[in-house]
């Protein structure tokens, strides 16, 4: 890759289905993205151009692109995807100018990972130092209700799935930096929906059993209003004693 005696320091190695990408070094380009298909090592793009490095790293497959972080000397380490032919900039996270110490322009993704169909990653837009996730069209911080003072959780550094849920570490303002997880989103157990004079329950799974529907107006004493066999999935009833009192319905 540099020709001679000269080192091109291979490094970030990182094994995607069709090649294996990673960064090296030539005198003219700098530190740069490099592809290699199993018979030759090409440089993909000169992302800083000239002798500057762009120093491409932390490097994860999502969808049909890498992406990894990469400092362009424009933007600031930002996220970055290539195609296997070309490097495209993702998002100026961090929007701030770069300076002479162009720290404080870097959002600095880092630890990208893919859980249930997204990129996550952990990166500083300038103000806050959280976790982030992308769609392939959305970039979005994370925070809620278990966030620090400023909304979002706090200088984020690890993050790993185990067991279909997404753990890192993270100070929350109340508790330091401790161990955290985010669960799956449960899926829908059942909807309810008016059919003409008839409630319909859709189940979750397309089950077939027997189930047992009953009415109550004092939440003590429950009357019987039918026993039907689901179909499809779908059991449908109706209570002709008065549509508004509270039913319940449970498989028999």
């Amino acid at each position: 890759i540099n020709p001679g005696a000269a080192d091109a320091y291979p490094e970030a190695l990182y094994a995607a289905a069709d090649a294996l990408y990673f960064r090296a070094r030539t005198a003219g380009h700098g530190t740069e993205l490099y592809r290699y298909n199993g018979v030759t090592a090409l440089r993909l793009a000169d992302i800083n151009p000239g002798p500057g490095d762009s120093n491409p790293g932390e490097f994860c497959a999502f969808g049909p692109h890498v992406y990894f972080r990469a400092d362009d000397g424009s933007h600031g380490y930002e996220l970055w995807r290539t195609d296997g032919t070309n490097a495209f900039l993702v998002a100026d996270i961090n929007p701030n100018p770069v300076s002479e110490q162009d720290e404080g322009s870097d959002s600095s993704p880092r630890r990208l990972t893919v859980w249930r169909g997204k990129l996550y990653f952990a990166a500083n837009n300038g103000s806050d130092d959280g976790l982030w996730s992308y769609d392939g069209t959305n970039i979005c911080l994370i925070g809620g209700g278990t966030a620090n003072l400023d909304g979002v959780w706090n200088g984020v550094w690890e993050l790993i799935v185990f067991n279909d849920r997404l753990y890192f570490d993270a100070d929350d303002g109340m508790h330091g930096r401790e161990l955290w997880r985010i669960e799956p989103t449960p899926d829908r157990l059942l909807s309810i929906a008016a059919q003409g004079a008839a409630l319909q329950v859709q189940l979750g799974q397309a089950e077939t059993g027997v189930y047992v529907i009953e009415a109550t107006t004092d939440f003590v004493d429950w009357t019987p209003l039918a026993t039907n066999r689901a179909v499809d999935g779908r059991v449908s009833f109706v209570d002709a004693n008065g549509a508004n009192r509270p039913t319940r319905f449970y498989r028999a």
